[in-house]
């Protein structure tokens, strides 16, 4: 996990290290297109249009949460299999708060 941050950067407080999981796509809306009337949103997991219209399985991203503010971080440019995201769970040590 290339972008793995431990203290949140805006509480510093602790964060907790886990996966965003998404079958069909992560969706991001820039603020510009979303003033106008109709828009399309960018699928950060790059999913093809097939998968956004069928069932597919989910895809991993490593991600970290920020309870107590409410910060989601995810590192949508890693794209895992479920396989994929167990192993590197197991390589995750828990966090406690400080």
């Amino acid at each position: 996990m290339k972008h793995q941050l431990d203290d949140c950067p805006l509480c510093h407080g602790p964060l907790e290290h886990g996966f965003s999981a998404k079958a069909c796509g992560l969706s991001f809306i820039p603020a510009g297109k979303l003033r106008n009337f109709a828009f399309v949103d960018e699928d950060l997991n790059k999913r093809k249009w097939i998968q956004k219209f069928f069932v597919s399985p989910a895809r991993y991203s490593p991600s970290q949460l920020c309870r107590p503010c409410g910060l989601y971080l995810v590192d949508y440019e890693t794209v895992l299999t479920r396989k994929e995201a167990d192993a590197a769970a197991a390589s995750l040590q828990p966090r406690t708060a400080k």
